[in-house]
């Protein structure tokens, strides 16, 4: 896989090289990406933006709306890099989500009621069964709250990530599940 990295970081390009070992990473030059598999993009780098259609991996140090937070938990890029499709990765030591290269936090609570959906692989989950593993008590009203906060979260882009059926409950789009759970 070749992937252009977009930094003038010298210590972040090294530490991308790295992680990415196996695969051909170089530095972006103008129009160098028209064969790269993949774009990783420091946002602090003084560094242009290609105006491509290859997949970008926008990188931060500051939280930032689109892009993954530096530094990141090790393996991380390398997922985001190699994964295929677009997926959706739970990442259980910080309770958040990667999803299309977007790092997402949770509160417990969401997290809890995602990872069930999520672990179904794309199969309906009952809302007496969400109400029994997530909640404990609370029922209708609880699982309507938390499915809001998170199609707030992961839907913020118009896509539906998370399915409803009134007969079967709730899914997560068989489209996100291909991710690897962390």
């Amino acid at each position: 896989m070749r992937v252009a990295v977009i930094t003038d970081d010298k210590y972040l390009f090294r530490l991308i090289e790295l992680e990415l070992s196996g695969n051909e990473v170089y530095p972006y030059s103008e129009g160098d990406t028209d064969n790269a598999d993949a774009v990783i993009l420091d946002l602090n780098s003084e560094l242009g933006i290609p105006t491509t259609d290859i997949r970008l991996i926008r990188l931060c140090r500051t939280h930032t709306d689109g892009a993954i937070s530096l530094p990141l938990p090790r393996g991380e890029l390398r997922r985001l890099v190699e994964q295929d499709a677009p997926g959706m990765q739970l990442l259980p030591a910080e309770r958040s989500v990667a999803l299309d290269g977007r790092h997402i936090r949770l509160t417990a609570q969401e997290y809890k009621l995602l990872w069930l959906l999520y672990s179904e692989h794309g199969e309906y989950v009952s809302r007496e069964r969400i109400t029994k593993e997530v909640f404990g008590t609370g029922g209708d009203s609880l699982i309507n709250v938390y499915i809001h906060y998170l199609r707030k979260k992961l839907e913020s882009d118009g896509r539906r990530l998370i399915v409803a059926s009134r007969k079967h409950g709730y899914k997560i789009d068989e489209k996100y599940v291909g991710g690897k759970q962390c």
